[in-house]
């Protein structure tokens, strides 16, 4: 069967998984060891940097370094060095990803500006591990592998055996019938802080996943803002529903009374792990964190969808919100709105359904006339409270976030054209 590389169309899905108590261990046990072996080479790395330093000084350097380097990068040798990393139930695909996501985290760091170098893993109330499945000789479709459907309720996955799942009824049917034609790769096993487990699947076929949505010859740039979620080039306004300053006080009260806790808890010198009540709270304030993120999510897929099956070509602007959210006084509410979760939303169904998707450097597009082009400066440029204009040159009277958008879009054509 063919690598993930070599097919045509590539997707994902993400499943929610019942697993059973003994499932649950076994997905505990090995998301740890994942962990432990992701540490110990952040751990190994930092010796093998100073060894080198010193080991054409000193022998015994000299002797650790080439022991360094034996195990370096081998899960055989960081496991002969912790046992239980060797005992039935740990999958050993769950260690070699370990230590492929040790490298592409130094990767990452060389190519990224700005990433940081590999750092120890803490012990979270979320885990998670990746695996891969392992398919038959002469394999022609999933069903030979250790990881596959057995029905659109049931699943088999490596080590954990049979599995209930839950996905989206249309997304599960349309797998059944490209069946012979998909191979899965990469399988992400993980619970999230409220104890919700889910199963991601990578995905790759010859055969589109998605069949492409009909042109309807429209186009249309958006500008996202504040004041509204955003504003398009045909002046349709979107309501910003801050679903975060809705739920803002019963989250603060939550996360208050979990503060006090552990404070108490600091005082009578007990282990936050042990202190049930606190556990209890800590469960508490992870689900009001998770609804407003699903309330938000769901808010963003539908009006995404709505867009890609509305238009063929979708204008947006290159926005930094890395940088953005620097502002101390405006943080908490981008992080509210999520530019970038809709952004990445609409650019995947874009690209999934056929319809066209352009990114364009935000730089003028505000300042500038969409009618002639000119560009204001000096004491004439628009300031955060300037909502309305009128062109110096042309006369045209603009909506400041309608203007924005029509420009955009005229970037993101022009671009198209280059």
């Amino acid at each position: 069967m063919k690598s993930m590389k070599e097919f045509a169309y590539h997707s994902g899905i993400k499943l929610r998984i019942y697993p059973s108590r003994k499932q649950k261990t076994l997905i505990f046990r090995n998301a740890n060891a994942a962990r432990y072996i992701y540490n110990k080479m952040v751990a190994l790395g930092k010796e093998r940097y100073l060894l080198k330093k010193t080991a054409a000084l000193c022998p015994a350097d000299a002797a650790r370094l080439d022991y360094v380097e034996s195990i370096y990068g081998s899960a055989t040798g960081i496991s002969n060095m912790a046992p239980f990393l060797n005992e039935p139930g740990i999958d050993a695909q769950a260690k070699a990803n370990a230590i492929q996501n040790y490298r592409k985290a130094w990767n990452h760091f060389r190519d990224a500006p700005g990433a940081g170098a590999p750092t120890f893993r803490r012990r979270k109330t979320e885990f998670s591990y990746q695996t891969n499945p392992h398919y038959k000789k002469g394999a022609m479709d999933m069903n030979d592998a250790n990881a596959r459907f057995e029905d659109m309720y049931h699943m088999i996955l490596p080590i954990l055996g049979r599995i209930r799942v839950k996905g989206s009824p249309a997304r599960m049917q349309r797998l059944f019938k490209m069946n012979q034609y998909i191979r899965i790769g990469t399988i992400t096993v993980f619970c999230d802080a409220s104890g919700r487990y889910f199963v991601s699947l990578q995905l790759a076929s010859d055969v589109p996943f998605f069949d492409p949505l009909p042109k309807t010859g429209s186009s249309r740039g958006y500008d996202l803002n504040l004041d509204n979620f955003y504003t398009d080039s045909d002046g349709n306004v979107v309501d910003n529903p801050h679903f975060l300053k809705e739920r803002l006080a019963k989250l603060q009260k939550a996360q208050r009374k979990l503060s006090r806790m552990a404070e108490r808890a600091k005082k009578e010198k007990r282990d936050l792990g042990e202190c049930k009540n606190y556990q209890k709270q800590k469960a508490k304030v992870a689900k009001l964190h998770l609804q407003v993120r699903s309330i938000r999510l769901d808010f963003q897929q539908v009006l995404s969808k709505r867009e890609v099956e509305s238009q063929d070509l979708l204008c947006f602007e290159n926005l930094a919100v890395r940088n953005l959210i620097k502002n101390h006084k405006l943080a908490r509410v981008i992080s509210d709105v999520s530019w970038s979760q809709f952004v990445s939303l609409c650019e995947a169904k874009a690209h999934a359904y056929g319809k066209q998707f352009v990114k364009v450097d935000p730089k003028q597009t505000t300042q500038m006339c969409s009618s002639c082009g000119h560009i204001l400066k000096g004491e004439n440029k628009l300031t955060l409270k300037d909502r309305f204009w009128t062109c110096p040159i042309c006369g045209t009277f603009h909506v400041r976030d309608e203007n924005a958008a029509k420009n955009i879009l005229a970037k993101g054509a022009l671009s198209l054209l280059a």
